[in-house]
């Protein structure tokens, strides 16, 4: 493999632009926003970032990313598929590594919303820039896309390589700003409720959805979404997400749980389309 020397192109470029007359261009910021890159040397750092089980920047207060910088060189030169994660909520993946005591791992948080990330590879002597791939235990668990591991293979292989860093950022966003309409609803104080979906959220919603069979609870629908299970919520009745109790938990597809909860419409997504074509199918409307 032939190692491009950045420096002998950059003194051939110049040596041309000189001979043409040509000024130098003013320095223009590659980038459209504001960079975070912090390394993160222990799982106590990692940890400080969450809330509402995403990973905010303690001092821009923006949703970051997090992934682990070191890779080796096959994983570098290999798909991206094979390389380290990007992820963007404290998902099972590292619920799971801080279980096992993972924590000689280095991460790296930033913001970057144009999909390229740096890394270390081992033998390599200095950092590079790669595209990374989502964990797809966030996508998961966030509802980002309506994901779900009981999809088609295509359509999740879909979801995973048209992975928008900038989409996820703002979908972060939407997920505070709906956390944040809630309280003023409820009339609840920031720091008297808890943050986010309670530990273990997405196996408590798993069970629920199995339980009911995929079948939307809601008045008049009754749709059932085994096919499409991104597409189904499980909702608190009482509204007290601290209350997983059976009976307090019921299956809604996303257009009825946008009912319950109105500021829910901007995560219906494409999710729409398929629930009112199984409403068809079924023969319900």
């Amino acid at each position: 493999m032939v190692r491009i020397d950045d420096q002998k192109i950059y003194n051939e470029l110049d040596e041309i632009r000189k001979k043409i007359g040509a000024d130098k261009a003013p320095y223009v910021p590659r980038a459209p926003y504001k960079s975070v890159k912090k390394d993160l040397n222990s799982f106590e750092e990692l940890e400080d970032l969450v809330d509402l089980d995403m990973f905010f920047d303690k001092e821009t207060r923006q949703p970051m990313f997090v992934y682990i910088r070191d890779h080796t060189v096959g994983q570098f030169f290999d798909k991206p598929e094979k390389r380290h994660k990007i992820h963007f909520i404290f998902c099972q993946t590292l619920r799971d590594m801080k279980r096992r005591e993972k924590i000689h791992s280095r991460y790296r948080q930033t913001n970057r919303d144009d999909n390229r990330y740096f890394i270390d590879v081992k033998q390599v002597p200095k950092e590079r820039e790669v595209s990374l791939y989502p964990c797809q235990n966030c996508l998961s668990e966030s509802g980002y896309l309506c994901f779900d591991y009981a999809m088609e293979s295509s359509d999740k292989k879909e979801i995973v390589e048209k992975f928008d860093a900038k989409e996820v950022l703002d979908f972060l966003w939407q997920r505070v700003d709906i956390f944040r309409r809630e309280m003023e609803e409820q009339g609840v104080e920031s720091a008297a409720k808890p943050a986010g979906r309670p530990r273990g959220w997405f196996h408590i919603s798993k069970r629920i959805r199995n339980l009911k069979k995929f079948t939307c609870e809601g008045e008049g629908c009754g749709v059932k979404l085994n096919k499409h299970p991104g597409c189904l919520d499980v909702h608190h009745k009482d509204q007290d997400t601290r209350n997983n109790r059976d009976d307090n938990l019921i299956c809604l597809c996303k257009i009825c749980h946008a009912k319950e909860h109105p500021h829910y419409s901007s995560l219906i997504g494409d999710c729409r389309e398929k629930i009112e074509s199984a409403r068809r199918q079924q023969g319900l409307i």
